[in-house]
């Protein structure tokens, strides 16, 4: 956790519940000025397929490239059960089409020097979707998103960002794109 989403979030009058499995990346996280100053911002080791909240105690479950490091279905299933009636789901994952990512996660010294975890691997569009309405969630919703891959140079970024907007949205080319979204409501 650099904690880059969670800057984005502790402007939201909420309070937040910031947790990551490795206690160093969370005490790093609070050493950062901008969290130190944030009234509304607790920090918690926790393994996301074992939550330690009550059921339905959740307004809002978010993530960014967390879930394809564990069993997914697994926490997903955590989500729905700490969330309240009404509660939202939001993450957005690695999508496995995408060539790139098959590539790294099918060559075992890419996946080596990048420091994959052992389980790590990415999603498929469908199969999350399927597996949050197993879960009980409802109004799901998985879509492709994001073909600006992050070593594009800046000044090229807005010509690609209005491309990859428009791929985004083409059938077949949509579905290898860098990233897949997870919004779910219970």
């Amino acid at each position: 956790m650099d904690g880059e989403f969670t800057r984005r979030l502790i402007s939201v009058d909420s309070a937040i519940i910031a947790s990551d499995v490795t206690f160093d990346l969370l005490k790093r996280a609070q050493e950062n000025k901008v969290f130190k100053e944030a009234d509304n911002l607790t920090f918690q080791t926790d393994d996301a397929e074992f939550l330690p909240f009550k059921d339905e105690c959740l307004d809002f479950v978010c993530g960014v490239s967390i879930l394809h490091h564990l069993d997914y279905r697994k926490a997903l299933k955590e989500c729905h059960r700490i969330l309240k009636r009404n509660g939202e789901l939001f993450f957005s994952e690695p999508n496995l089409l995408n060539p790139i990512t098959v590539t790294f996660f099918n060559i075992p010294w890419l996946r080596k020097k990048f420091g994959a975890s052992p389980n790590e691997t990415a999603l498929m569009r469908w199969k999350v979707a399927d597996c949050l309405k197993e879960t009980g969630f409802r109004e799901v919703k998985v879509f492709n998103n994001d073909f600006l891959f992050p070593w594009i140079p800046d000044c090229s970024i807005h010509l690609l960002e209005g491309i990859g907007k428009i791929l985004e949205k083409t059938p077949l080319i949509k579905e290898i794109s860098g990233s897949i979204i997870l919004y779910a409501k219970k």
